[in-house]
């Protein structure tokens, strides 16, 4: 894979980790992290879904307050990646996923995929995009606070019924 930098709505540099398919494209996917940060499990998402035939974008969320965040799932990193979730907000990582959809878009269908933290921004997208064809929202325990906005575009909520976390993230 090979790390690019695009420009978001505010002109700042999003670093975006690019995924090309050795397949046939049959499209475009805008994979958002978890609190853990571009991370290896992420990666390997970003992997299989290149293999699969998507053009696939994994913009590294935290930028705007920390380079590179990689973090595991121990009880400290948690902590870690939920006072960067804080620090950062919804607003501005939502601007720049939306940026990187916008310029997939010039070449393809284009989905927002997020994990946790970011099946709650793939929500936000979906509701905030125009040009979006599809979001799919994985473990998104926050969009409850974002009800009042209705998607623009197709969108798949998968939660876990019997996940405990899923109510601390």
């Amino acid at each position: 894979n090979n790390k690019i930098l695009i420009k978001s709505a505010d002109d700042k540099n999003i670093p975006v980790y690019i995924y090309e398919p050795s397949v046939t494209r049959i499209g475009a996917i805008v994979l958002i992290q978890e609190i853990f940060g571009v991370n290896n499990h992420i990666k390997s998402v970003a992997e299989k879904f290149s293999k699969e035939g998507f053009m696939t974008w994994v913009p590294d969320i935290f930028y705007r307050i920390e380079d590179n965040v990689n973090l595991n799932y121990t009880p400290t990193d948690i902590n870690n990646g939920k006072e960067l979730k804080e620090k950062l907000g919804w607003d501005l990582p939502t601007m720049d996923i939306i940026s990187c959809v916008a310029n997939l878009k010039v070449d393809y269908n284009v989905a927002t995929v997020g994990f946790c933290y970011g099946g709650t921004l793939s929500w936000k997208a979906a509701c905030s995009a125009y040009g979006l064809d599809a979001s799919v929202c994985f473990y998104g325990s926050q969009i409850t606070n974002f009800l009042n906005n209705k998607p623009r575009c197709p969108t798949l909520i998968h939660l876990g019924e019997k996940d405990a976390s899923i109510n601390d993230k």
